[in-house]
């Protein structure tokens, strides 16, 4: 006799399953796998936070070991789920889900669960170069309506699901049964990171405005050096040697010149101003 726990279960994805039943299935994967998540960014901002306000804050050391052993209880917690979602998300591969879909629920890394170390020193160098997990988009997409079965967004910032989409009003109560974790925890862990995101969209707008400037810049500079060599071929008193040698240097600053200029046209458009033209 097969022991309960190892018995196939009747499912469409099994394939013992009679008649055509693949959309049921599929909306419940759907809830499932979106709870998952929810679980998931909890677990990883909680972990995020023992790091950065027990652990390195501990006055002493029994305080430190508490930390460590709380964050490898979480750890575990985390994995738990972590193959619950992947075999969710198997399921909605076996069950020929749509590639939009596909798209929201990626594949799970060892790299997406990491704890931010943002939260431990947002100054720290580089971190505005440093990028969240696909993890911490989905409310994002949800929010743009372009998650399949995601509703409208309601005040207090939660996702209550459409009642004609994909996936049915028990979204909701998922969602209720793993929303568990310290909300200002989150809020915190959201907010440091926002703002980073933020620092960083401005650092490159600034960048490229300090580029379109370099460039002119430079071309600048090569056409003051072709001017000066020019200056000194119509000196009266050179020798012929040396005005040749002025003339060649000219046609080199010159061609540098002009070559930046095409060279910055072409990378910036509208943003680069010539100043040769």
């Amino acid at each position: 006799m097969i022991p309960v726990e190892r018995q196939q279960l009747s499912l469409p994805s099994n394939g013992n399953v009679a008649g055509d039943l693949k959309h049921v299935e599929l909306s419940a994967c759907k809830k499932q796998a979106h709870a998952q998540l929810n679980r998931l960014r909890e677990l990883i901002a909680d972990i995020s936070f023992h790091y950065s306000h027990v652990i390195r804050a501990a006055p002493r050391k029994a305080v430190r070991t508490r930390g460590h052993q709380n964050v490898r209880r979480i750890g575990h917690e985390l994995v738990f789920h972590a193959r619950i979602y992947s075999r969710c998300r198997t399921r909605l591969v076996q069950l020929g889900c749509d590639p939009e879909t596909l798209r929201v629920f990626r594949v799970l890394t060892k790299t997406d669960l990491r704890a931010s170390t943002a939260i431990v020193n947002p100054n720290i160098t580089g971190s505005t170069s440093l990028r969240l997990s696909w993890l911490w988009h989905i409310r994002r997409w949800q929010r743009l309506g372009s998650v399949p079965g995601a509703g409208p967004v309601v005040a207090g910032g939660a996702d209550e699901p459409s009642a004609t989409g994909n996936c049915a009003d028990a979204d909701a109560d998922a969602d209720a049964d793993f929303y568990d974790a310290d909300p200002a925890t989150l809020l915190e862990f959201k907010r440091v990171h926002w703002l980073r995101a933020r620092a960083q969209k401005q650092r490159w707008r600034e960048e490229l405005i300090l580029v379109a400037y370099e460039m002119q810049w430079t071309v600048r500079y090569f056409s003051r050096e072709s001017s000066k060599w020019r200056s000194a071929v119509d000196t009266p008193t050179i020798s012929a040697g040396a005005k040749a040698y002025a003339y060649r240097k000219h046609l080199f600053w010159h061609k540098l010149a002009v070559v930046a200029d095409k060279a910055s046209r072409q990378t910036c458009g509208t943003q680069y101003t010539s100043p040769l033209s």
